[in-house]
């Protein structure tokens, strides 16, 4: 900041007084330097009088500090013994000089007070720009989008907090690191691709990515990035992962109503398809006459059944899902509720010709629970059995006491489960891998452990390919046994 830029406004009447002061004052210094200067160079100081005057003061009063200082300057010399002659030459080489410099001055004052708007513009400028950049930065700072700026070899120079919070990494960290460090090995093409792209000018580059926390895992994003006027990238990105669970979700959902649809249409078809035609049947027993052991009216209740167990875990399954099931509590017998639901399976396992057997810990505890759902819950797991399980094979329903709880499982000698299928058997609408038939809707074991974990207790499986399955659940005991 220069002193003449700053220097303060002057009323025209001080500086035309300083000027008319500039010409005394070197009159004055002549006069008290006379007797060691002599009486020559009359004009020397006068010509520094116009001088400082014209520079610091202006060329106004520097005309003025001329015009005062020519007449009196030139007398001076004649009083001192000058000839007239020589003191009038003098005095108008001095005027020619006086008004040279005066012209110089002018010029210097000019270029000066440019030079003065200059430099107030620029730091105008550079303020404006730098309250600018900081308006900015505030923003970018602000952003819940991470931004990111890169030099021209592709390392970071500059990110903001919404940066270092997505990756992971301290701003301190992420500086000089490579574009390349934070993306997928396979993405570092595809990086050079989009810089060519945004070569050119105006381009801007929009598109998904995914991005290396610190920690390793991925996280996908949405990036805009661009490329400045000198070289270097500039990028704002958003994480979509909430968009992209939300995307997933919706799929699912679509999967799982396509589904339901499949399995509303291929498991309620057939059992109307045979009720159907058993209703034929009976509409014309004279005209169709099929050879039978199991009279009509059995083929239609059984299919009903049929639907309507179908149905109810359609239910069932929802409720689970949506953490609403309910189930009633009440004192039971382990024993009892065990024993009848093996009964109430005895004519399945024996028209498939499939040993059941029992065995009851002795003393073992009561539960707490809701005998309607408990029974619903071995039913399925005894019917899994049945299913996968060859005529001549056999099915152990199991009770006993541990700890606080009544351990309960069904054992069949089946085909068993496929290591990598064991963490499926209780998804929804999963069904087992077979060719022989259509095994059901894929509902029956997510309602069950629903239903168990409703009681408080939990359910697992156990299996070997080729030597049968394990599904054992436990439900909170009673305080006594019996």
């Amino acid at each position: 900041m220069s002193a003449h830029a700053e220097r303060p406004p002057q009323h025209p009447a001080t500086r035309y007084l300083a000027a008319v002061a500039a010409v005394a004052a070197a009159l004055l210094l002549r006069m008290l330097l006379e007797p060691i200067t002599g009486r020559g160079a009359h004009f020397v100081l006068a010509f520094a009088a116009v001088l400082v005057v014209s520079l610091f003061i202006g060329t106004g009063p520097g005309l003025l500090t001329l015009a005062l200082s020519l007449p009196l300057t030139a007398y001076l010399s004649i009083h001192a013994g000058t000839p007239v002659s020589q003191a009038v030459f003098q005095a108008l080489l001095y005027g020619v000089d006086g008004l040279i410099i005066l012209y110089v001055a002018s010029i210097v004052t000019k270029r000066r007070q440019a030079l003065d708007y200059a430099n107030r513009e620029l730091r105008r400028l550079t303020q404006e720009a730098a309250q600018s950049e900081a308006h900015a930065r505030e923003i970018i700072e602000l952003s819940p989008d991470a931004f990111f700026l890169a030099d021209l070899e592709a390392r970071f120079t500059d990110v903001n907090q919404a940066a270092c919070e997505m990756l992971g990494y301290t701003r301190e960290e992420l500086l000089g690191k490579a574009i390349f460090d934070i993306i997928p090995a396979t993405d570092a093409e595809r990086v050079r691709e989009a810089r060519n792209q945004l070569l050119v000018p105006g381009a801007i580059s929009k598109g998904e990515w995914t991005l290396n926390r610190k920690d390793g895992t991925e996280v996908p994003v949405d990036l805009s990035a661009n490329i400045l006027s000198d070289g270097r990238w500039q990028a704002f990105v958003r994480d979509i992962t909430d968009r992209r669970n939300v995307e997933e979700a919706l799929h699912r959902a679509v999967a799982d109503r396509n589904d339901v649809l499949r399995i509303v249409a291929h498991d309620l078809r057939n059992p109307l398809s045979i009720i159907a035609m058993e209703a034929h049947i009976l509409e014309a027993p004279g005209l169709i006459t099929v050879p039978r052991d199991v009279p009509a009216s059995q083929v239609i209740l059984r299919s009903v059944r049929r639907m309507n167990q179908l149905i109810q875990d359609l239910l069932d399954v929802e409720l689970v899902e949506a953490g609403e099931l309910k189930v009633g509590r009440e004192r039971l017998s382990a024993a009892v509720v065990a024993r009848e639901a093996v009964d109430s399976q005895a004519t399945i396992a024996a028209d498939s010709r499939i040993a059941i057997q029992l065995e009851i810990e002795p003393e073992v505890r009561d539960v707490w629970g809701d005998h309607k759902r408990l029974l619903q819950v071995f039913e399925n797991l005894i019917g899994n059995g049945i299913k996968f399980t060859q005529p001549g094979g056999r099915i152990t329903v199991r009770a006993a006491s541990e700890d606080h709880v009544v351990r309960f499982s069904v054992a069949d000698t089946g085909c068993g489960i496929e290591p990598e299928s064991l963490r499926h058997v209780f998804d929804r609408f999963w069904q087992a891998s077979t060719h022989a038939r259509h095994l059901g809707a894929g509902l029956g074991l997510p309602v069950a452990k629903g239903i168990v974990e409703a009681h408080g207790g939990r359910m697992w499986v156990e299996s070997e390919p080729g030597r049968g399955s394990t599904f054992s659940f436990t439900i909170p005991a009673s305080d006594t046994t019996r």
